[in-house]
């Protein structure tokens, strides 16, 4: 990722206070809320320093923000209640958003860790958790 060093910190630290709100939350839909702050900021700095890369990022970290709201949204109102977050997902949500922020702090690949974010958003769907509850996708 080709960004601003200054601009590559304030990603990272972005990143990091996001994680540390969504392991001190309690409420399901505030958890998700704080998660949005990555891909606002990716998008913040897309206006400043644009880089593919950083889009791909937004792009799947919007993606999975958006299947994971849309889970507590019917899970809170009572919609559905057959398909839930799994046990550990924030948990797991947050060691990946961790090992994103090291890599992009370290210039290291990103791609790996944007598979395994998508993969565990994925849970949050029909189709995606039919699979969780196959064994064939894991969180």
């Amino acid at each position: 990722m080709k960004i601003d060093a200054n601009l590559r910190k304030k990603l990272v630290n972005e990143i990091r206070f996001v994680v540390e709100k969504i392991r001190t939350e309690k409420d399901l839909r505030t958890k998700i809320y704080y998660y949005s702050g990555v891909y606002g900021e990716m998008l913040r700095i897309l206006n400043i320093d644009f880089d593919p890369q950083l889009l791909f990022a937004h792009n799947v970290i919007n993606n999975s923000y958006e299947m994971m709201r849309v889970r507590a949204d019917t899970i809170v109102l009572g919609r559905d209640t057959v398909i839930d977050f799994p046990d550990g997902f924030f948990d797991r949500l947050c060691s990946l958003l961790e090992e994103l922020a090291s890599n992009i702090e370290n210039d290291q690949d990103i791609y790996q860790t944007l598979q395994n974010i998508s993969c565990l958003s994925f849970v949050n769907t029909g189709n995606g958790y039919y699979l969780f509850q196959k064994g064939l996708l894991k969180v």
